[in-house]
């Protein structure tokens, strides 16, 4: 291993031992980066400087009102009504649960307190969806199925990824975005603005710290597949959905996302 940052492919699986993850870890030996405050993320020449640092103490600063374009995410808010069947629903997926990828920088290992099931959801028991996602269907996406996500008490945060290869060719063609409904108020997502724009411009950024966005019931958040961004630790039982808008000319691997590679990362 050169010392380089690379994004590299993790394939998650069901259990906590699936993970396969990137060898440029805390224990990473021969890296060139002597700085602990993040990371250096290269893609096609061009480089960011993303802040991974999970050191954190009181609240993460709140996420700037974004655009898909500026900073790689929107929301809609108040826009979809969940009905009493669609909670039926929830309930029902609840004991076919499965656990996915929940380790970070900090811990290294997967606490088995996130977990995701499959659920059909429509516009009936789900009403204002349609509204939100049909527009990015007509320009070319295509919607996936959802699932439910769930994190426990005392779940912890994600490790800082991409669920697309910006890399893959015909990602610049169409570029697919990731869905995420808030069901409870209180429901957050760890996002670093403006991250997608590496792989776009030449120009060196200043260092991209992480910032949470805060949620409310009904609020739909899009972003792009090429955003970093986590899942954000979770004191208290909070129920959520995914989904993502797929494009054509790029493949997306089923439970794997893209991981940022760490060097020199302080843990709690």
């Amino acid at each position: 291993m050169d010392g380089k940052h690379k994004r590299r492919a993790a394939e998650l699986s069901q259990g906590s031992q699936g993970a396969k993850r990137s060898k440029l870890s805390r224990k990473s030996k021969g890296a060139e980066s002597k700085d602990a405050k993040g990371v250096k993320f290269n893609s096609k020449a061009k480089s960011v400087k993303v802040n991974t640092n999970l050191k954190i103490k009181g609240k993460l600063p709140e996420a700037p009102v974004g655009t898909l374009d500026s900073e790689g995410y929107q929301v809609f808010h108040s826009a979809v009504a969940p009905t009493k069947n669609f909670w039926h629903l929830v309930r029902a997926a609840h004991k076919d649960m499965w656990v996915v990828f929940n380790h970070n920088a900090r811990t290294q290992s997967n606490d088995d307190r996130r977990c995701q099931a499959h659920i059909n959801v429509t516009e009936e028991a789900l009403r204002g969806i349609d509204a939100v996602l049909t527009p990015f269907e007509k320009g070319g996406l295509k919607r996936s199925s959802f699932v439910v996500l769930r994190s426990f008490s005392k779940c912890q945060e994600q490790a800082a990824h991409q669920d697309f290869d910006a890399d893959s060719p015909g990602f610049d063609l169409s570029v697919p975005l990731g869905v995420l409904v808030a069901l409870q108020d209180c429901t957050t997502f760890d996002v670093w603005p403006g991250s997608h724009l590496a792989t776009r411009t030449d120009e060196r950024f200043s260092p991209i710290v992480r910032h949470q966005l805060a949620l409310k019931k009904g609020d739909v958040l899009v972003f792009r597949g090429d955003l970093v961004h986590a899942g954000s630790a979770y004191s208290k039982p909070n129920v959520r959905l995914h989904c993502y808008l797929d494009a054509e000319h790029t493949d997306r691997k089923p439970n794997a996302t893209w991981e940022l590679a760490h060097h020199n990362i302080d843990p709690l």
